[in-house]
């Protein structure tokens, strides 16, 4: 027998996974940000780097909105990242974004 009371557990743990802020979680590794986007392309997301903070963002309009697919918006700090040579990619509905250290050169005096 199937209780009501853990089928409405379960229902309502989906549901606060799926209307949250964004339904993917992230990893980041290496200079190597990943994130599964099921449902989204690459027209679908903006994706911003201003400074130490990432931004990346998706307008769904309602009419297109899926169980997946929903307007999210998450921000990461990343400190000490070339801001010019970030890049990104989508595939397979991963977005893979390439996160290069700042190489700061500088002369050192001989003592």
């Amino acid at each position: 027998m199937f209780y009501t009371q853990d089928f409405n557990r379960v229902l309502n743990s989906m549901e606060a996974i799926f209307n949250s802020e964004t339904t993917s979680e992230y990893n980041y590794k290496d200079g190597v940000f990943t994130m599964p986007l099921p449902g989204f392309s690459k027209k679908d997301l903006e994706i911003e780097m201003v400074g130490s903070t990432l931004t990346i963002s998706a307008e769904v309009k309602e009419e297109d909105e899926t169980f997946y697919k929903k307007s999210f918006k998450k921000t990461f700090k990343a400190s000490n990242i070339d801001v010019e040579s970030v890049t990104a990619s989508m595939s397979n509905g991963i977005l893979t974004i390439m996160l290069d250290k700042k190489v700061n050169p500088r002369k050192i005096k001989v003592a």
